[in-house]
């Protein structure tokens, strides 16, 4: 008699146990960040730090040789030096318009003095139920190219997904360091929301929608994990590169800034 009650016991709190895990993980799949906040809608100055590291591990440290340069670069194994940058700096221009339909974004790559080493100019797309932007792709931040690029759908739940196309052409990013090939490539990435969770960073625990991402071509295959908070945009960028390198970029800075300063003479970054 005693051991049937406890077989009975046993049965409830194991359909008990089933129900609860069956409603969390309905709940979980519910979730959505819902927000009218838009970042990059407004004259903001990002700051981005970064770190790389080798298929084998290994970090290294990026070392500009001229200024204005950013094709002229080594990876170091020490941080020491003024001219190891140290973080990019994004301006976001959404009043200015660069071709055709694009907002102005500039680039700038802060080394450890503080100098600024180059500059680019190149453009987002902000609108109602996306956002879309171009990685750094200066010095060996030329990678991303062949990455998934930074962007968002609404809504912001789970389970939402997108697609985009981005053709390479060889001349200018062609590079033995990491991939060549001949003629134009194209890359096809797909995204989807996986999570929505509290992340830690920079500016406190924070609301994040978790993206993953993967780019296909025909010379290889490259991955980006995204965290997006709606207030200050790509708070994380975790980078596997068609080389097998990583590169984090971390979001340490989100200010105002004033929407009367010019960049004059910035090359445009395609």
């Amino acid at each position: 008699m005693i051991k049937n009650i406890r077989n009975k016991k046993y049965l409830v709190i194991c359909l008990l146990f089933i129900t609860l895990t069956g409603c969390f993980n309905a709940t979980k799949n519910e979730l959505e960040l819902k927000s009218d906040t838009n970042f990059c809608d407004f004259n903001k100055e990002l700051i981005y730090k970064y770190d790389y590291y080798t298929k084998d591990g290994e970090q290294l440290y990026l070392r500009y040789i001229r200024k204005h340069s950013s094709n002229e670069w080594e990876l170091e194994k020490e941080a020491t030096g003024d001219k190891i940058i140290t973080e990019i700096k994004f301006k976001l221009f959404p009043d200015a318009i660069i071709n055709s339909n694009q907002k102005k974004v500039t680039m700038e790559y802060i080394a450890a003095n503080g100098d600024i080493a180059s500059w680019s100019m190149t453009g987002y797309y902000s609108k109602k139920d996306s956002i879309w932007f171009h990685p750094p792709r200066g010095y060996i931040f030329k990678i991303l190219e062949h990455t998934p690029f930074p962007s968002v759908k609404k809504p912001y739940k789970i389970g939402t997904t997108w697609k985009q196309s981005v053709t390479i052409p060889s001349e200018g990013w062609s590079d033995a360091r990491w991939k060549t090939w001949e003629g134009e490539i194209t890359t096809n990435s797909t995204f989807e929301i996986v999570d929505i969770r509290k992340e830690k960073t920079a500016f406190g625990m924070i609301d994040c929608v978790v993206i993953d991402s993967k780019a296909v071509s025909r010379v290889g295959s490259t991955e980006l994990k995204m965290f997006f908070n709606p207030t200050y945009g790509f708070v994380k960028l975790a980078y596997k590169n068609i080389d097998d390198s990583i590169i984090n970029l971390t979001l340490v800075s989100f200010e105002d800034m004033d929407p009367s300063v010019i960049e004059e003479d910035i090359p445009m970054d395609h």
